[in-house]
């Protein structure tokens, strides 16, 4: 590997943003959100433009250094980290513009905050936000990108007209399901193994700033699922939101509709199922913002804390017996750490992709699957509880799998090159392929699929 100096030097000669080699600037990009692998750049390069991108990804393949693209920094298991170059998008270059056809031209290094606000500025809303706003573009497109109206929105990249994609080589070419096909599908929720998304145009719709929710409380989560069994292959007028949280001891699942206006959602009403219901439940009106959290800059990490999450798709039949899974040893899994377990409902809208990685790929023509995270915080110095909160993830894994399940690759896994074959197959073996012809010595985000 190039020296430090001569590396950063090359890297200012084609850049017009800073290029950073100080201790506290690497310290910074040495931990990701979930915290569990560290690893110190010899470089970061704060990127504000295509041209920053480009000039940085030749300077890697010409001295050969390994270099992983960070948006946000959000990532749990070290995807964005790097021994060689960290390709730092700068958030404050972030730009989103309205296009004539109401979709939204954005870069990938905006953060979604920037883009919900330029959306709602003309009216529009994207289809789905995940739950934090503060997340790159570019980084929830790499993985999928899920939220609470993935109940009939499916994933964010299905809600993508074309991207700008910078080839490991530093080519940028413009890729959709008409142009560069295979390019846009394997860029989509692909980790970023086939180049840096720079700019994205995605759909936008009316917006509804108005959401009723009725809220449903459960004693356990076998009861949740049973009440879940409606919506798999459910063809009446669905509910647009759906999310179950089981939080502080208490178990909620909570389904939803957006409206224009206060009056419209207080007097809409929910579908049949859902009134049939009898169990505690609260029905309220909210502006639909609350349902997503952050703003448009910044990374707030705890540099001391561990985040140990994964998401496990399945569908009902698999859920109902992953949770029976989980609570006949609930000392394996509740342990103290776990913060979160949270259930989404997950469709394939009839205009949607088909992307190898993703989560609902496994399922064919399934019309509704469902995702299940368990999310554990523990501090670093508690290499015990570390331990602990590792088995229970790599037996959920485990779990997830012999049910026919597929993880989600954002969160944190212990899956190895043969179990990867066996899980994504013939896209996996194409993925590989496709590395080899972009990236033959594999410089580009090495550590993320």
């Amino acid at each position: 590997m190039s020296s430090t100096r001569s590396l950063a030097d090359s890297l200012r000669e084609g850049v017009s943003c800073p290029v950073l080699t100080d201790d506290s600037a690497l310290e910074r990009y040495s931990f990701d959100f979930g915290n569990m692998r560290p690893k110190r750049p010899q470089v970061v390069v704060r990127a504000r433009c295509e041209e920053d991108v480009v000039h940085t990804l030749r300077v890697a393949r010409a001295l050969g250094v390994p270099v992983s693209s960070r948006g946000s920094g959000h990532s749990i298991g070290g995807q964005c980290l790097s021994e060689g170059i960290v390709l730092a998008h700068d958030a404050e270059a972030g730009e989103a513009r309205m296009l004539e056809d109401g979709c939204v031209e954005a870069t990938c290094r905006s953060r979604w905050k920037r883009v919900e606000r330029t959306l709602s500025a003309a009216g529009r809303m994207f289809p789905l936000y995940t739950n934090q706003l503060r997340t790159s573009v570019g980084g929830t497109l790499s993985v999928g990108g899920y939220g609470v109206r993935s109940f009939v929105a499916g994933a964010q990249v299905d809600h993508v007209e074309r991207a700008r994609l910078i080839l490991p080589d530093g080519q940028a070419v413009w890729c959709s399901r008409e142009e560069n096909a295979e390019l846009f599908r394997y860029a989509l929720a692909g980790l970023g193994q086939v180049g840096v998304l720079e700019r994205v145009v995605l759909r936008g719709l009316p917006e509804r700033s108005f959401a009723r929710l009725q809220m449903n409380r459960h004693r356990n989560l076998r009861e949740m699922v049973d009440t879940l069994a409606w919506t798999a292959d459910w063809k009446g007028p669905a509910p647009e939101l759906f999310f179950a949280e089981h939080k502080a001891g208490k178990l909620w699942s909570i389904f939803g509709s957006l409206h224009e206006t206060e009056a419209a959602a207080q007097a809409s009403a929910h579908p049949e199922p859902l009134v049939r219901m009898e169990r505690e439940r609260v029905h309220m009106v909210v502006k639909s913002d609350v349902l997503h959290k952050g703003e448009d800059q910044g990374e707030v990490f705890d540099p001391n804390t561990c985040q140990v999450m994964a998401d496990y798709c399945l569908d009902l039949e698999g859920l109902r017996r992953f949770v029976a899974f989980l609570e006949a040893e609930p000392s394996r899994f509740w342990l103290p750490g776990l913060d979160l377990l949270r259930v989404l409902g997950l469709s394939r809208p009839e205009d949607g992709g088909r992307w190898p990685f993703e989560l609902r790929a496994a399922f064919g023509g399934t019309s509704r699957v469902y995702g299940i995270g368990l999310y554990y915080q523990v501090r670093r110095s508690d290499q015990a509880g570390l331990a602990a909160v590792r088995a229970a993830h790599r037996a959920c894994l485990e779990k997830c799998l012999e049910l026919g399940g597929r993880p989600y690759l954002y969160g944190w896994m212990e899956l190895d090159r043969d179990a990867r074959q066996a899980v994504y197959g013939q896209d996996y073996a194409r993925m590989r392929t496709l590395r080899q012809e972009l990236d033959p010595r594999g410089l580009l985000n090495p550590e993320a699929l």
